[in-house]
């Protein structure tokens, strides 16, 4: 049984941390994509 929890609790903590990540990622993507499309028309004047 404690094997068994221990388990749980590494694949809880894993899935939490992946989805930390994930969230992160996807906010980093999305941060420079916007600075590029500002940069463009500076660059375009």
């Amino acid at each position: 049984m404690n094997r068994i929890i221990i388990l749980l609790l590494v694949a809880l903590s894993i899935f939490s941390t992946l989805i930390y990540i994930n969230m992160n990622y996807m906010s980093s993507d999305e941060e420079p994509q916007e600075v590029q499309k500002k940069e463009e028309p500076k660059v375009s004047i």
